[in-house]
This record gives C-alpha cells, sequence and structure tokens, in this order.
C-alpha cells in the first residue's frame, strides 16, 4: 500500500515538472513572438446570455481559433482571473468550487488538483491574457456557439451566479445579486444567466433554480414575467446591508423587529403576529412594498442561514407560509391553498428536486459535502409519506411497515447507516428545509458528514384537522 501511494505521488510531480519544463523552453520565442500574433478579429462580437461585452482590445483569430481577452468576458459568466506577475500564472476562479491555473503558452492546465491538455494555449499580448473560446466550454462549461453570419460568439451562462461585485458589496438595497422583487425576466437573464432549470410553482409564479454552485444557490419566484420572490443562501449576497452569516444582533441593532406586522394590500390591512419561536428564527421586515425573511440557525450563534425578499402581497397569498394572519378592516377570509391533489404531482416533484439543491447548499455552507440522489431512497420515503396520509398517523415507525430500517430492508435498499427526518404542513421546500436546521435531532442528520445519498419524497394529504397540507421526508444513507 505504502509503494503504491509512492508511485501515484511520483506522477503527479513528474507530470507538473514537464510543464514547468515546457514554459521555460518556450518563452525566449512566446517574446519574440508578441509584438505580432494572430490577425486582428474587430469584426468579431462576444453575446453573454443576449448582452454584448464591451471588450477592451478585439479578439484574435489564429487559424481557425478565436481568442479573446480573459478579464472583460470571466467578469460576465461567474468567474473571476487574476495575474501573479511572480508565477507567471493565471488564476480563474469559478464559483468556489473549481480553481484554473493557466501558463501563457502551455498547453495544460491545472484544474483543482489535476493537470489537463488545452488544445489553444493561453498567450499574454500587450499585457493582456487571451483565451480561446474553447476553453470557456470546455474548461468552465458553458455553452458556445458560433454565428458565421453574424461573426459573433454567443455564450450562454446556466445556473451560475456571477462575480459579486464591490459595489454590491456595500448596496443598502433591498436586492439579491441586483435582482429586485417586481424586476422583468430580461432584467433576471442580465444579472444571472439562465437558470439551471425552472420549476412549477404553486403560488401564482414558477421556480427559477441557479445551483450549479451550492455554494451560491439561488431561486427565483417569477410569475406573469416578472420576479415575485427571490431566495438564497449564499454568503456573498448583501440584502439591506445585512449578509448571509451575520447574527441576529446585528439585523435587530439596523432594523428595529417588532412582534406584529401591518401589511396593506388592495383587499385591506393585514395584520401578521411572530411567536416567540418567529422571531427567534425567521424574523420578518417591511420595507417599501417589499417583505424580508430572515432564516435564523439558533443552533450556530444565531446566525442567518437564508434570507428571502417577497412581494407582500404574497404573504397573503401564501398564509401558511408566512405567519398568524389576524383579519382587519374590510377582508372576510383567508384564502384557499392554490394546490389540489389532481395538478400537485409536478409542483410536488419540484419540492423534491429543491430540498436536494437546499441540502446540498445548507451542507456546503457548513463545510459538509454534498450528497447525491439515490433513487431507493426516494422510493422508500415516498411509501412511507403515502402510508402516514392513508392511515392518519405521522411519525417514523409504520404500523404495517415497521421501522425505517425495515423499510429499507424490505426495498432492498443496502446500507451501514441510515437516517430519516419528516415534516408535515410546511408551505413549500424552503421552509420545510429551515424548519428541519431548527430542530436539533433533524439538523444533525441534515448535517451528517458520514452520509454520501439522500431520497426525497413530498406528497399531498390532509392533517387532523381536516387541512390539505404537504408531507416531507428526506432519508439519508451510507453504504
Amino acid at each position: 500500500m505504502g509503494r503504491s501511494r509512492k508511485r501515484r505521488l511520483g506522477s503527479a510531480i513528474l507530470l507538473t515538472f514537464l510543464c514547468i519544463s515546457t514554459i521555460f523552453a518556450i518563452s525566449r520565442t512566446a517574446l519574440a513572438e508578441s509584438n505580432h500574433f494572430g490577425d486582428s478579429g474587430s469584426d468579431i462580437s462576444i453575446v453573454t446570455n443576449g448582452k454584448k461585452v464591451d471588450l477592451p482590445l478585439p479578439p484574435l483569430v489564429v487559424g481557425d481559433r478565436i481568442l479573446i481577452p480573459l478579464r472583460a468576458v470571466s467578469e460576465t459568466i461567474g468567474a473571476d482571473a487574476t495575474w501573479d506577475e511572480e508565477t507567471r500564472t493565471i488564476h480563474v476562479e469559478q464559483g468556489t468550487t473549481t480553481t484554473f491555473l493557466l501558463w501563457p503558452d502551455l498547453n495544460c492546465m491545472k484544474v483543482n488538483d489535476a493537470l489537463k491538455p488545452m488544445e489553444v494555449p493561453p498567450r499574454i499580448i500587450d499585457g493582456r491574457t487571451y483565451v480561446s473560446l474553447r476553453f470557456l466550454s470546455e474548461a468552465l462549461g458553458d455553452e458556445v456557439t458560433w454565428d458565421s453570419a453574424d461573426r459573433t460568439a454567443k455564450i450562454t451562462v446556466s445556473g451560475k451566479i456571477p462575480a459579486v461585485s464591490p459595489s454590491q458589496k456595500t448596496s443598502l438595497e433591498w436586492s439579491i445579486f441586483g435582482i429586485n422583487v417586481g424586476d422583468k425576466e430580461a432584467h433576471i437573464r442580465e444579472k444571472l444567466g439562465e437558470p439551471s432549470r425552472i420549476d412549477p410553482g404553486e403560488y401564482g409564479y414558477d421556480w427559477w433554480i441557479y445551483n450549479a454552485d451550492p455554494l451560491r444557490l439561488v431561486m427565483v419566484g417569477v410569475g406573469k414575467g416578472t420576479v415575485k420572490t427571490i431566495f438564497t443562501t449564499a454568503k456573498e449576497a448583501l440584502v439591506g446591508g445585512i449578509s448571509i452569516g451575520d447574527n441576529l444582533k446585528t439585523l435587530k441593532r439596523r432594523y428595529p423587529l417588532t412582534e406584529k406586522v401591518q401589511v396593506d394590500i388592495p383587499e385591506g390591512t393585514v395584520e401578521y403576529e411572530l411567536t416567540d419561536e418567529d422571531r427567534q428564527t425567521r424574523p420578518l421586515w417591511l420595507q417599501d412594498g417589499v417583505a424580508a425573511i430572515f432564516y435564523i440557525d439558533k443552533h450556530l450563534d444565531s446566525r442567518i442561514s437564508g434570507i428571502r425578499l417577497l412581494d407582500v402581497n404574497q404573504l397573503w397569498v401564501e398564509p401558511h407560509y408566512s405567519y398568524h394572519a389576524r383579519l382587519r378592516r374590510s377582508i372576510s377570509s383567508l384564502p384557499e391553498p392554490f394546490l389540489q391533489a389532481k395538478k400537485a404531482q409536478p409542483i410536488l416533484q419540484a419540492y423534491e428536486r429543491q430540498i436536494l439543491d437546499l441540502t446540498n447548499g445548507v451542507r456546503k455552507t457548513m463545510g459538509q459535502h454534498t450528497l447525491v440522489w439515490s433513487e431507493g431512497a426516494a422510493r422508500v420515503i415516498g411509501s412511507h409519506n403515502r402510508d402516514m396520509i392513508e392511515n392518519r398517523y405521522f411519525g417514523h415507525v409504520s404500523p404495517s411497515k415497521g421501522t425505517l430500517g425495515d423499510r429499507l430492508q424490505s426495498a432492498g435498499v443496502d446500507y451501514e447507516l441510515a437516517g430519516e427526518n419528516l415534516a408535515m404542513g410546511q408551505a413549500d421546500a424552503i421552509e420545510a428545509i429551515f424548519g428541519w436546521l431548527t430542530s436539533e435531532g433533524h439538523r444533525e442528520n441534515l448535517l451528517n458528514d458520514k452520509f454520501r445519498e439522500i431520497g426525497v419524497g413530498v406528497d399531498l394529504g390532509k392533517d387532523e384537522e381536516g387541512n390539505i397540507v404537504r408531507y416531507y421526508g428526506q432519508n439519508f444513507l451510507v453504504k
């Protein structure tokens, strides 16, 4: 075993040495060529997510390859590029999960800890770094297409959140990554690019999911072409001068949180009462027609772990989602829940996917690895949800199918260690996740560093009073 480890290490050292040797072998030639390299592509345009990129210098055409200024384009695709003069190394970071090291005129790059070939090496021309469009598609995973008629390279970035600008880091605006409640779809695409997917929703909007980097998870609720709500767990987000990771005391110093919050909507006035638990785990603040819910992790120095902005009218549309509502003046009754059994399945499946995203977002923020989907575990928790609904109970032990271990064994799902979280009544996946996070036992499952797989089930049933509610469940596994 010891010999095998040494052999693998030796190979890595040898490969690194060969790349460095190549740099020294070609550096003199590169200097000689730096005055003129390739033809100017002054008629070539670069468009990222439908928006033309302003380039300080035109692209270069080398044979059938197009090289573009890295820094100018990197900022539009959620990457950060820097140059280290001492080591002559180009550092490219995308989000928080991937780091690239590139060297001028060298046809290999280092991706995290692995060396990989590059078809066209980077070039330093007049003090600027140029990379090929192929690097964007093959290394960064962005979609790059070439329109020969218009001489335009079109870059599509999906699911990635762009780097935060210095002005955003000090902004007091009630926005998340430059997105405000009420913004149009075109503005979302301009700021965030294309989502990883769009999930159906039940409250008058669909969810645009940006989950390419779990540490920068963003969910935007879009209804009738307009932002109705936006949520994030990203530490870089700044909302009204408050960031993920700030504690409850910091929030209270900036905003005088109260027990009762009144909201004027077209139908009249609603007064929301916050319980002691609400004020400790999800305080509410209203400003300029926008409601902000701050999700507090009371087990981690009462730090903010998620922030959600929503149109104040959505508090009324989602009465079970928000807080205890007291009816005032002209309002006669609470609205009925949107979700009915006949149209529920696509939305419930969307909640399952979102719970996976939210789980991995929370875990990565806490320094844990992400979990992968287990179809077997998903079938087991889905079956348990339906068993609870049909037999009118709520708990981990089924009267007919036994414990979690019994259910996994009956389904033929192998495991060494397993855990289960259940929830009932929460209005959506966000509420379910943060309900679990504030409960010590559920939190232990959610953040357990031993678990590697997860299955999620969300179903629709009735509570003890006959109200239609959602049943949520997670099964965690180590095999």
